[in-house]
């Protein structure tokens, strides 16, 4: 039963990263924008072992127009992949909540928020830069 949440200087809880009913593996981003505010440490609750592993955002996986995958990830677009009106078809087949998020160097938009399979196809934010992925399934995103 692992869960762990950000939390800021203060003491206080941001968000929870991960909330999860036995084994998980996953990569999320911890701090890509001023709006989720400064992390300042992890909190772990956990009934067996754990590691966490923290990596500068240049080490996640490159999107350079197409990516699948297994389970959460987070995905790096070079600057100049996404501009100007751009749409991704996204796929999931799983059984648990799916999410996809988009972030640009400012903002950040909720692509998919769904429970099971998915297949769609969604407007992509000007100059998306990261793509965070929560899933239980394989998944798949492509622009166009």
């Amino acid at each position: 039963m692992p869960a762990f949440r950000r939390i800021d200087g203060d003491g206080n809880d941001l968000d929870l990263i991960v909330n999860e009913i036995g084994n998980y593996t996953g990569t999320h981003p911890l701090d890509i924008t001023d709006a989720q505010g400064a992390l300042s440490a992890l909190q772990v609750v956990a009934d067996g072992n754990w590691t966490i592993v923290v990596k500068v955002m240049q080490k996640a996986t490159p999107f350079t127009g197409s990516a699948s995958g297994k389970g959460s990830n987070v995905l790096l677009a070079a600057p100049d992949t996404i501009t100007g009106l751009a749409t991704a078809t996204i796929t999931h087949k799983g059984s648990s909540n799916f999410v996809v998020k988009a972030y640009t160097s400012d903002d950040s938009d909720l692509l998919v928020n769904e429970i099971g399979n998915y297949n769609g196809q969604v407007i992509l934010p000007d100059g998306t830069l990261v793509f965070e992925i929560i899933a239980d399934g394989t998944w798949s995103i492509k622009l166009g």
